[in-house]
């Protein structure tokens, strides 16, 4: 699945299209930055049963370039929203 992600922070209009694509054979979720603002970034999702529900591992590598000074923040709280909204999508299955 491929969008366009749209923000102002700061008076700057940031854009950028990203892609998320699920692996069923390894229960990953890969969400990578492919153009525009933070270009490169990535975030992986991986899911593992357990005993006692499911576990999930979250890597994120942020390519954030000359805008990392100004976007850090915003980019751990975009980033803790979408492991929130991950969760959320999880215990609604349970």
């Amino acid at each position: 699945m491929t969008w366009e992600q749209r923000m102002s922070i700061m008076g700057m209009n940031l854009r950028s299209i990203t892609k998320s694509s699920l692996n069923r054979i390894t229960n990953t979720i890969e969400t990578q930055a492919i153009s525009g603002t933070g270009r490169g970034t990535r975030m992986t999702r991986t899911m593992k049963e357990i005993a006692t529900g499911t576990e999930v591992n979250y890597v994120y590598s942020p390519n954030l370039g000359t805008l990392a000074f100004f976007l850090k923040g915003r980019a751990k709280k975009g980033f803790e929203e979408t492991v929130d909204e991950d969760l959320k999508a999880l215990d609604a299955l349970a």
